[in-house]
């Protein structure tokens, strides 16, 4: 049994999901075949003769990939035609009949193997074929097994009362297909003829399961941490497997519950008592891979001081669908194995509180400082910059652009220095810094001698915070680093320009923990916004590493180009790659890890986010194929610790941020929610925290990290919420 067709949780059911998109539609299997039976299906002096033909055929490209139930034979008038010998066709008044029985391929006459006989009576008046009877006739088991293997033998005969020649050029089969599987509570669905079947397989094999009787079933409303096993599985393939996630019961009545989450929201029957649950579903996946409708059996003892629920689950598949892959398995597969609902905090993190924007403001770049303090969100469509509090009453500033230095495009880059004291804000034509007071709005220094572009979307300030790190661009210049000083001295505004190797574009730059290095992210040929290779500029020398470090080969592709992490102690930086998370070393000789953070192909992360301790990366996946949409990397060993569903819509996940005094992370889905998650065991999370009061307006932008507040964007609306750990 295969984990991804049994998929513990029907995780896969598209038809149930919130939000799912299953993309194009696959083209279904034709419930009907037709056999071409040629020059077989000439038939000549049926008074004399009576002649029978017989010969091998198939069928086998036109089954169905679900197995059909049954099948009928049919004939239609349009493919007969008859000629006549000394009599004019016109004239021609009889009745045909035809035979024809089916037999296993190989076999040398099929005429002498006994089956049960299909005949078909044909009118002909008046020289018009007018109707043939029956219009179908139901295959006997024998016969429709026959049909459904690679050849098959026919025989076939036609005999009439007047001298004519026939023509029969095709058979047609109507497959049965099975239907809808249709249950209303636990005893229906133990009675389903494969989920009997599995309970008599785990009673052969010493494994009593069964589901707890009663009516008295506690609240189970919540939200719950699910992990479970596979223990047995008659193949052993899924032996050892193992799922976990978040999900939430609600919607309790006196014999049904809601479950959400984990991808999916089904519909469960609920029986048992105050000790003891048991839980009975029968759902469609609706997978485009592995469609196929399961059965799904969990019998649980609940602990009546923590509200946790243990026990075991069965999952059978009771229906295989059209299109099914013949590498799903087939009706009747099935894994059993242990399963835990440990209750989750609904309460790891809480809005603080909310900043209201200008109607037509269009949040773009957000920075909040390390600190509590003041944060800065700029508009993409024109050069305003606002300046918000943090803290009650969230007011708001509009930060005030010097009059030379407006900028017709807007804003391309902002940085907010280490200690919270400085705010840079650099401007996109004319192409200018200005530098903050962060907590009085004061002007401490204006750039605006230079004339190229900024990149980056964010720049980074040395460990003095008195100077800044720009990529920048100029077709009259090779591609550098710019280096711009952000403090009241009398010095040049430009104290370096830091050349990339072979002047490529620099997209992104990152300084280390320790100051004295730049990880720069270049160009190189990608996608805007994504990234082809990675040098390092020795700040001290101004060196760099040459060649550049090729990312194409590593990740299969680009990476992005926002995604450039330092490890805590330096030692490597973190890349979100299109398919895979990307460990660089920051050192000789420059080794690339790739860490795979998905579990299936076509999965990318999109955002990655270090723990302030420095422990671990969390990471949100862009799910197209696999079932996790979060995943945990260790940085000691560069491993994927954990994965989790969140219950995220198909390709949901866009931004990641993490609290700077705990190991929380809030995920956002571009449906106006987000997720806080524990990036440690036992990896709790929380319920969804809506970012929009409209229905209506749910574009998220970005989520940001400062101090104890972490700032999610909503484009629509325009605001900016603001959450903190609950325990603060």
């Amino acid at each position: 049994m295969r984990l991804n067709i049994l998929l513990p949780l029907l995780i896969a059911a598209c038809s149930l999901l919130i939000g799912c998109n299953p993309g194009n539609p696959e083209p279904e299997d034709s419930d009907k075949a037709q056999l071409d039976l040629g020059e077989t299906g000439v038939f000549s002096n049926l008074t004399s003769n009576g002649i029978l033909n017989s010969n091998s055929f198939s069928i086998a490209a036109q089954i169905p990939q679900e197995t059909p139930e049954g099948a009928t034979l049919s004939i239609e008038l349009t493919d007969l035609a008859i000629t006549t010998t000394g009599v004019t066709t016109n004239a021609l008044n009889t009745d045909i009949l035809l035979m024809a029985y089916f037999s296993s391929n190989g076999v040398e006459d099929p005429c002498s193997v006994v089956s049960q006989l299909y005949f078909f009576d044909v009118v002909v008046s008046n020289g018009l074929l007018t109707e043939i009877t029956p219009e179908s006739a139901a295959m006997d088991p024998t016969s429709f097994n026959y049909i459904l293997d690679e050849n098959f033998g026919l025989c076939f005969g036609a005999s009439a009362n007047q001298n004519l020649n026939l023509t029969v050029s095709k058979l047609n089969f109507d497959f049965i297909m099975p239907g809808e599987v249709e249950v209303s509570n636990c005893a229906e669905v133990l009675a389903l003829p494969e989920v009997k079947e599995a309970l008599e397989q785990l009673s052969t094999n010493a494994i009593d399961f069964s589901v707890p009787e009663g009516w008295e079933v506690p609240n189970l409303e919540g939200i719950y941490t699910l992990d479970q096993e596979t223990t047995f599985d008659p193949d052993q393939t899924n032996v050892g497997d193992t799922q976990d996630g978040t999900i939430s019961l609600s919607d309790q009545t006196s014999n049904g519950i809601k479950r959400s989450g984990f991808d999916a929201e089904i519909d469960l029957f609920v029986q048992g008592n105050a000790s003891s649950i048991g839980f009975c579903t029968v759902a469609r996946t609706n997978d485009r891979t592995c469609n196929q409708t399961i059965a799904r059996i969990e019998s649980l003892i609940v602990d009546p001081d923590t509200g946790d629920l243990t026990g075991n689950f069965l999952s059978v598949a009771v229906r295989r669908h059209a299109y099914t892959d013949n590498n799903c398995g087939e009706r009747g597969d099935f894994i059993y194995g242990t399963l835990t609902l440990t209750t989750g905090s609904q309460n790891l993190v809480s809005q603080t509180g909310k900043v209201a924007l200008d109607e037509g403001f269009e949040p773009d770049l957000l920075v909040l400082p390390n600190t509590t303090g003041n944060g800065t969100v700029t508009d993409f469509n024109s050069d305003t910059a606002i300046h918000f509090k943090t803290t009650s009453p969230f007011t708001t500033t509009e930060i005030p652009i010097p009059t030379d230095l407006a900028s017709e495009t807007g804003m391309s880059a902002i940085g907010i220095s280490s200690n919270g004291e400085r705010l840079v804000i650099i401007t996109d034509t004319p192409d200018a810094c200005v530098t903050y007071d962060n907590d009085t709005l004061a002007v401490i220094r204006e750039t605006d001698t230079t004339n190229f572009d900024y990149l980056g979307d964010y720049v980074d300030f040395d460990l003095e915070n008195t100077r800044v790190y720009l990529p920048s661009t100029n077709t009259n210049y090779a591609d550098r680093i710019t280096v711009l000083r952000t403090d009241s001295s009398v010095w040049a505004d430009e104290i370096a320009l830091l050349s990339t190797p072979s002047g490529k574009v620099p997209v992104q730059a990152r300084i280390s923990p320790d100051g004295t290095q730049l990880a720069v992210l270049l160009e190189d040929g990608a996608d805007i916004g994504e990234a082809g290779e990675i040098t390092f500029i020795n700040l001290v020398t101004g060196g760099y590493v040459q060649p550049p470090i090729d990312l194409v080969d590593e990740a299969g592709g680009t990476v992005l180009a926002s995604e450039l992490v330092y490890s805590k102690d330096g030692e490597y930086v973190f890349l979100a790659g299109l398919g895979t998370v990307l460990a660089v070393e920051t050192s000789s000789p420059y080794d690339v890890t790739s860490i795979d953070v998905s579990n299936g192909n076509g999965d990318n992360p999109v955002a990655i986010a270090l723990s302030n301790d420095g422990e671990v990366l969390a990471v949100v996946v862009d799910d197209l194929n696999g079932t996790a949409d979060f995943a945990v990397v260790d940085m000691e060993t560069l491993t994927t610790i954990h994965t989790q569903n969140l219950g995220l819509p198909e390709r949901g996940a866009i931004d990641i941020a993490h609290f700077q005094n705990d190991r929380v992370a809030i995920i956002a889905n571009y449906q106006s929610f987000v997720i806080a998650v524990q990036t440690k065991s036992p990896y709790a999370t929380s319920q969804q925290l809506s970012v929009a009061n409209d229905s209506d307006l749910l574009t998220i932008g970005r989520v940001e990290s400062g101090g104890d507040t972490i700032a999610v964007t909503n484009i629509d609306e325009p605001a900016i919420y603001l959450f903190k750990l609950a325990a603060d």
